[in-house]
């Protein structure tokens, strides 16, 4: 028979199947409740099925898909056997296949036998059998009426006497809380839950020889989450592969059961560690806030990720400029380049907490590589290359007023149109001979005259509709 559940308002914080012992009925309530051979879907329902304080009673060769938390909870059910039976939980909050749980007013601590369990579609994190801090502080206090005075410890060694799991490869896991003090019991984690062996040849053992999450260093924004995965060596190992994943710095990025990592908002970095029977691997998480805005030699701007993977050609003595700002606040700004005979770095705008304007000169050889970084954080990569001409003077030079200088540019396309051009013309003009603009062999000759003292001006040429710089003219008296 098939139950199927929908999410009716009166079912979504219980029970699909809501089975309640005699104490809480006295006339109705029944007793030994078996459910047996069903299929139940309960995707939007809480709890697939709950026995509610029940004496004895067994759920045999039921499959639950669902519920939206557990697909069995064991609510002070005592002597429940939970027999052949398959679990499939779905959901937001989702946390174990079976509760074994006390709840508000329950004073009955939960025995249940969990045997011949198998999951479909099984999450390697997920409990097979949860137990919260809850039921062990009340578990505690129904053990104090006795006088006897025991410990968290001791209550927890007393609850594990009362699930009895036959199964293999099954273990205790102590987990922390949301509140950061208070341990929870994650009892059970079933990282393969298959039935037990009832004879015949033994499956060969592989132990498990390594593990690697397939990155070692990975750049996240803030607020931004980012998937790990585990992989396993040898990828058929029948060992257990349950994963205990830690953050070393948990303000800047925290790391959930499932390997989620999620970036708090703060600055700087952290190192994920996935842990499986002893065997671990590592990855260091950096926080990187930045988003660049490059402005290339004709004013285009473009947004490029910042993420370290771009790489932005730039030509060959020429700078770019670009806009970077921060989803964070800094309060220190270190922009540098990795290589500094590739690179030179210049500050337009200083950095005022959260954006600032910088540029980047191309001085290297062409086909030369460096980062660019702040702070550490690789933004991107400069790479040199060839300018489209070739030209008599490329150096900086110092001119008198007055003085005209003649210099020679040889564009690589002799059919592309040209023109060259000042910063400002009312301090540097420009000229050139018509019979020299191109000469027969498409060379172009062309003259600046500086008209102003003490100033820094560039000379651009522009071939083909792009803008590039020849030199820099500094003005003298």
């Amino acid at each position: 028979m098939t139950y199927n559940g929908g999410s009716p308002d009166n079912l979504t914080n219980g029970a699909f199947i809501d089975v309640k012992g005699q104490d809480l009925n006295p006339k109705d309530g029944p007793s030994n409740v078996v459910l047996k051979d069903l299929i139940v879907n309960a995707p939007n329902i809480k709890h697939g099925i709950q026995y509610y304080c029940t004496e004895g009673g067994s759920i045999e060769g039921v499959t639950v898909n669902g519920g939206a938390w557990t697909s069995i909870q064991a609510n002070g059910a005592q002597g429940l056997t939970i027999d052949g039976c398959t679990t499939n939980p779905a959901g937001e909050k989702v946390y174990a296949n079976i509760e074994f749980s006390m709840g508000d007013n329950v004073d009955k601590i939960p025995q249940i036998v969990v045997k011949n369990m198998t999951a479909d579609d099984y999450n390697e994190d997920l409990p097979l059998v949860y137990m919260d801090y809850a039921t062990i502080e009340r578990a505690q206090k129904k053990l104090n009426q006795t006088d006897i005075t025991f410990s968290e410890q001791e209550v927890r060694e007393k609850l594990k006497g009362n699930i009895d799991v036959q199964l293999s490869g099954v273990e205790w896991v102590d987990k922390v809380n949301d509140d950061g003090n208070t341990y929870q019991e994650l009892t059970y984690v079933q990282p393969s839950v298959t039935p037990p062996s009832t004879g015949g040849s033994s499956t060969t053992q592989k132990p498990l020889e390594g593990i690697s999450l397939g990155m070692t260093s990975a750049q996240v924004g803030p607020g931004d989450t980012l998937q790990m995965n585990v992989t396993y060596t040898p990828s058929d190992t029948t060992a257990s592969k349950r994963v205990t994943w830690t953050s070393s710095d948990e303000d800047v990025v925290t790391v959930d059961r499932n390997g989620k990592v999620t970036a708090t908002g703060k600055s700087g970095k952290a190192t994920i560690t996935a842990t499986v029977g002893g065997k671990t691997a590592t990855c260091t998480i950096t926080i990187n806030p930045f988003k660049v805005d490059v402005e290339d030699l004709n004013g285009a701007v473009t947004s490029c990720k910042a993420d370290g993977s771009t790489v932005i050609k730039v030509p060959q003595s020429m700078s770019y400029n670009f806009d970077i700002s921060s989803g964070i606040t800094l309060d220190s700004f270190d922009y540098t380049v990795g290589n500094d005979k590739v690179g030179g770095t210049n500050t337009i705008a200083r950095w005022n907490g959260t954006s600032g304007k910088y540029q980047i000169y191309a001085a290297g050889a062409v086909g030369s590589q460096t980062g660019v970084y702040v702070n550490g954080v690789k933004l991107f990569t400069i790479e040199v290359t060839e300018r489209p001409f070739t030209s008599d003077t490329t150096l900086d030079m110092s001119l008198k007023v007055g003085t005209p200088y003649m210099f020679r540019i040889t564009p690589d396309d002799k059919d592309a149109s040209f023109t060259f051009l000042t910063a400002d013309g009312k301090a540097l003009s420009t000229s050139y001979k018509a019979e020299l603009y191109p000469d027969e062999k498409g060379d172009y000759y062309c003259t600046v005259t500086p008209l102003q003292a003490n100033r820094d001006i560039g000379v651009y040429c522009v071939i083909g509709g792009n803008t590039y710089k020849v030199f820099t003219v500094h003005t003298i008296a």
